[in-house]
């Protein structure tokens, strides 16, 4: 039921007046419907990763569905819609409130424009748009001919220019045109007054009725002068304003889904297996603060002891009644890492072996790395790329939380495809990545099972494999960071200047624009 819902979701999507152009995301700017959405949903719902988790019975479907629900409110402008599905996903998984700063840049700036193809994508000019060497063949074929190239190539961009860049393409012929209207006028302005100056200094005294015309003759009135170039907006590091209501309205609908837990509660009866407090009511959560928050303010008529061991009383006394509370059941093992199940992360082997005294710094890495990565990435691409910033930091959710599942990979990459006119038409590795993968998908099952069912392998054998997954998500997120980044100064134009002062230092050495590293090098 989750499945079909999160299909109905990703297929429905629409365009909104006041964002830009939802058909800049999943669409084509000729009006034409698009195939995204349909394909996006059967990505998602036939992937190897989404049925194993489905069949696991995980509760990952629903996240993913809380997520989708995130990126579509936020795409659409709908901030209450995003922060609900960012509420929800929050009350599943802790660490999905990371994906709260990429939510704020969508609804600040609006998703960018991911249909224009790769070769209509920046400036073209001779020599600056082609890619050297083998590994740029995919990015040449993406880009198009844009100097020139084979006949074949000249006759498919002829015929594939007009569909994609019909609107670019008008644009670019009503500037060419003003900009001659405007030369030819300064040039006839020009040639009249070296006419008059000449009059004026006597090359032509014997004509004195030329020269009374030509003093009488009026100047044309100059046109119009053109507007001032308006200065370039200037966007805050952070769209503080946005991510400030979006963190107080998804602390407000955290508390409702809270509230809406503890009416569950107490409306069964609690299991026999579950202790909790005399007076909790079943673990609710108020009622567990409620009784925490008397037990530190009320004091017994009778003290016997020191000040120090009242205190501590008061503090074990709150203890017991918040560990009754669910909420502390429930999110403590997420917080502190005491469930040492095998799972794809990285952090379960390292909490399991840990000594006592190092755990607590095997806490704050597995917490802090997460959140560390969202500041930077967000003032990096929050203006410009904000969607690509999303489907990053989805990325960097699946693979350093601490307890990971194959379903988050399963949600990432089918959303990868939003990107597939510029980003992935220029990927490299497009035979590695997915051949290591389906080997790890075949390797990892293998080594569990002989390590826990028939005890002929140990915990080492497993955890090779999840670092192995761990490394080749690393270099998926390295892809697909470096091709934005270069995708985004191709768009500006940088690219070209680079070339540019390149030919300039070389003196006549042939320029070439080359494909960036996995490391997002040129950035």
């Amino acid at each position: 039921m989750c499945l079909s819902r999160q299909c109905s979701v990703l297929s429905t999507w629409r365009r909104i007046p006041s964002s830009p152009p939802w058909h800049s995301v999943t669409g084509s700017a000729n009006g034409r419907r698009s195939a995204l959405p349909s394909a996006l949903a059967w990505a998602y719902l036939l992937n190897p990763f989404m049925l194993a988790a489905s069949a696991g019975g995980t509760t990952s479907s629903l996240e993913n569905l809380a997520l989708v629900t995130t990126l579509y409110g936020a795409c659409t402008a709908h901030p209450v819609l995003a922060v609900l599905g960012l509420a929800a996903a929050t009350y599943m998984s802790l660490h999905a409130a990371v994906m709260l700063l990429p939510a704020a840049c969508l609804l600040a700036y609006g998703p960018e424009d991911v249909v224009t193809p790769l070769r209509l994508l920046g400036p073209c000019h001779n020599g600056s748009a082609r890619i050297s060497g083998a590994s740029g063949a995919a990015v040449n074929a993406a880009l198009g001919s844009c100097d020139g190239g084979t006949e074949d190539s000249r006759g498919k961009a002829a015929t594939t220019l007009p569909k994609d860049g019909e609107l670019l393409n008008e644009h670019q012929q009503e500037q060419q045109q003003e900009q001659q209207q405007e030369q030819q006028q300064v040039k006839a302005q020009h040639e009249l007054i070296k006419e008059i100056n000449r009059e004026a200094a006597g090359e032509a005294r014997d004509n004195l009725s030329g020269r009374a015309a030509l003093e009488t003759r009026s100047l044309p009135q100059p046109s119009a002068p053109l507007p001032p170039p308006q200065p370039r907006p200037s966007f805050p590091v952070l769209p503080w304003r946005q991510l400030l209501q979006c963190t107080l309205l998804a602390a407000s609908m955290l508390v409702l889904l809270v509230c809406a837990s503890d009416l569950y509660l107490l409306s069964v009866p609690t299991p026999a297996a579950i202790e909790v407090h005399a007076d909790a009511d079943g673990g609710s959560t108020t009622m567990c603060i409620l009784g925490a928050a008397k037990q530190l303010l009320t004091r017994p008529p009778a003290s016997t002891g020191t000040a120090a061991s009242e205190v501590a009383r008061r503090l074990a006394a709150a203890g017991d009644w918040l560990a009754s509370c669910w909420a502390v059941r429930v999110y403590s093992s997420q917080v502190l890492l005491d469930d040492a199940t095998p799972n794809v992360g990285q952090w379960w082997y390292l909490a399991m072996e840990a000594f006592d005294d190092t755990k607590t710094y095997i806490r704050v890495m597995a917490h802090s790395l997460l959140f560390a990565l969202a500041p930077p990435l967000a003032m990096r691409l929050g203006v410009r790329r904000p969607l690509a910033l999303f489907l990053i930091q989805l990325l960097c959710l699946g693979f350093l939380k601490p307890y990971p599942s194959v379903a988050d990979l399963g949600l990432t990459v089918p959303l990868l495809l939003l990107l597939g006119r510029q980003q992935l038409a220029a990927l490299r590795l497009r035979l590695l990545l997915p051949a290591s993968l389906a080997l790890l998908g075949v390797l990892g099952p293998a080594m569990q099972r002989m390590w826990l069912s028939y005890e002929s392998a140990n915990s080492n054998f497993f955890y090779s494999i999840t670092l192995l997954y761990g490394l080749w998500q690393v270099v998926l997120l390295g892809q697909v960071l470096g091709l934005t980044l270069w995708v985004d100064r191709l768009a500006r134009g940088k690219e070209r200047l680079l070339d540019e002062q390149l030919d300039g230092r070389r003196q006549g050495a042939p320029t070439s624009t080359t494909a960036p590293d996995a490391d997002g090098a040129k950035s």
